[in-house]
């Protein structure tokens, strides 16, 4: 048996990549964010909050004590540190929960080196963790154009800062690329473009990957990309905007071959053209 997490922000297609990969015969997912596996209970202004394993939101909001601040972001960021915090987030009590999981799912395969599949936004802060406590593990990290990012966030939270999501976006998208580059793991680093624009090689990719993922298709036609219509949501000022925040984050753009641009026009023409809209 061997673990496997996908590691990306929210709303960069997460939940679309599990659904395919949890189809593969020899992939065990315990589905959503994880959600099921409460940690830690904390007690803040004597009201219990649940501590599950998807801390990205869990740990800044209750904190805040206002669901709809849009600092959020920043304040998620601000707390990097302390969310890998071992004390906070017991990871060998989250392995042992998951091998008694595992202990139920094994009678139902003859093959002993099947994946347990997992996913959640706050993998990109918790990955030190789960590292050290989870090797010889897979990660395979997954990013998204920051200018689609930003429409999509926009579309359902409105009231959210555009520098706060830039912020949030070039921060964890930093951290999943150093972790690819700088640490003995196994691992991929694979965007969103890709998987919608690009399903069969990415299939090839994990198939590469791991044995395991033999009968993993991406390739089935019903993936489409929403990059264009959340982009062209964006105003021109909100497009320029995005562009002076990203300065910081450039050179991350560059690795993953995103084009940093402060015109619309040009934007809608670029994605028209690389995901043939």
């Amino acid at each position: 048996m061997r673990f496997m997490f996908l590691v990306s922000l929210n709303a960069h297609g997460s939940t679309v990549f599990q659904d395919y990969i949890q189809r593969c015969k020899n992939v065990y997912s315990f589905g959503g964010e994880g959600n099921s596996l409460h940690l830690i209970v904390r007690n803040i202004d004597n009201i219990q909050i649940p501590y599950s394993q998807n801390v990205l939101y869990g740990d800044a909001i209750p904190l805040l004590k206002d669901y709809g601040n849009p600092s959020v972001f920043c304040t998620f960021l601000d707390k990097v540190s302390d969310i890998q915090n071992p004390h906070k987030y017991n990871f060998e009590l989250m392995k042992s929960r998951w091998m008694k999981l595992w202990m139920i799912f094994r009678d139902y395969t003859d093959n002993k080196d099947a994946i347990l599949f997992q996913k959640s936004p706050a993998n990109t802060v918790r990955f030190q963790g789960m590292y050290d406590t989870f090797k010889p593990a897979t990660f395979i990290f997954m990013s998204r154009n920051p200018y689609a990012f930003t429409g999509s966030l926009l579309y359902t939270n409105p009231h959210f800062g555009i520098k706060d999501i830039i912020n949030h976006w070039g921060i964890g998208t930093q951290l999943n690329v150093n972790h690819h580059f700088n640490t003995d793991v196994e691992s991929m680093l694979i965007t969103y473009e890709d998987m919608c624009t690009n399903p069969a090689f990415l299939t090839h990719q994990l198939k590469e990957l791991n044995e395991n993922l033999y009968d993993l298709n991406f390739n089935d036609g019903r993936l489409q990309s929403t990059n264009f219509q959340r982009i062209n949501s964006l105003t021109r000022t909100q497009i320029y905007e995005i562009y002076q925040y990203l300065e910081p984050y450039k050179d991350t753009m560059k690795c993953l071959d995103y084009d940093r641009v402060n015109n619309k026009k040009h934007l809608i023409e670029l994605i028209t053209e690389r995901e043939r809209v």
